[in-house]
């Protein structure tokens, strides 16, 4: 028991840790200019890069630069391994995200409480839906993640969202509860989010008979923390193999409180839209 306690103040402090960069970078842009100006200068941003001489406002420099910079750690035949079985993988993947991964994330209370603070239910499920297969797809492509890449800009365009939604939480939203739910979209929550997008992910395939290699689970594994680190988790954190993916994610459903009527709403609303027609047009765009 001692070393579970142990284990879980590695990420505990987690709870109360965030993006900073990002949210730097959104006040400074989507909280100072019009929307769709602030829209323009990130594009601008994201599609060249960026050196520390550029004549770019300081907090856009230091994310941009974080992004660019390919960490000694990431592998990329290791990650194009974890893509090309995305790929392999086709439409059971996406009924796998939608049916296992998103849904079965609604059954934790505290970690939808975002959605619920920023409108999802009203926005309705399918955009949701269509957002996560469609950010899925490209970021999960052999080689999509170069500097600059349309997969890059959709990284962070997704980061700033994820910034510029807390920003928001925080600054419109009396009733948070920051004890039982942490910082909006903190970091450990972030963890077990893309956790989702691999343990979970794969466990769904399994269970519709698709074989996974070794080798094709580790780079799985391996392209979700190079994803995270472009999103600004704390990479140290993100887990590399099954082990560590299961440890994780243990640890941080103790902190996690069941579904409640929230949950319901987004689950039916979810389960109300046409699987089908959303699937296939995100295939479309393969």
């Amino acid at each position: 028991q001692a070393s579970d306690i142990e284990k879980f103040k590695k990420y505990a402090h987690l709870f109360y840790e965030v993006d900073d960069l990002g949210d730097e970078v959104v006040k400074e842009t989507y909280l100072k200019l019009p929307y769709h100006e602030a829209s323009s200068l990130i594009e601008k941003y994201s599609r060249s890069k960026i050196s520390g001489d550029d004549n770019v406002p300081e907090s856009l420099k230091k994310l941009f630069i974080q992004m660019q910079e390919t960490p000694a750690w990431f592998n990329e035949d290791l990650a194009n391994i974890g893509a090309r079985f995305c790929m392999r993988s086709g439409k059971n993947a996406l009924i796998i995200l939608r049916d296992f991964t998103l849904m079965g994330g609604y059954d934790f209370a505290y970690l939808n409480k975002p959605l619920i603070f920023t409108g999802a239910l009203k926005k309705g499920a399918v955009k949701r839906l269509k957002d996560t297969l469609e950010f899925w797809v490209n970021v999960t492509r052999e080689n999509a993640l170069k500097t600059n890449s349309e997969a890059y800009q959709l990284m962070v365009r997704t980061r700033l969202m994820h910034s510029y939604a807390r920003v928001k939480i925080k600054e419109k939203t009396e009733n948070w509860d920051y004890k039982n739910w942490g910082e909006p979209i903190n970091s450990w929550d972030m963890i077990a989010t893309y956790t989702g997008f691999s343990l979970v992910f794969m466990q769904g395939l399994k269970k519709l008979g698709v074989k996974i290699s070794e080798q094709e689970e580790l780079g799985v594994f391996h392209l979700w923390k190079y994803i995270g680190y472009l999103l600004g988790i704390p990479p140290e954190f993100l887990p590399e193999n099954k082990q560590q993916a299961v440890e994780h994610l243990y640890l941080w459903s103790s902190t996690q409180n069941k579904g409640d009527e929230d949950s319901i709403h987004l689950a039916k609303a979810l389960l109300d839209e046409n699987l089908e027609n959303t699937i296939y047009k995100v295939m479309a765009q393969a």
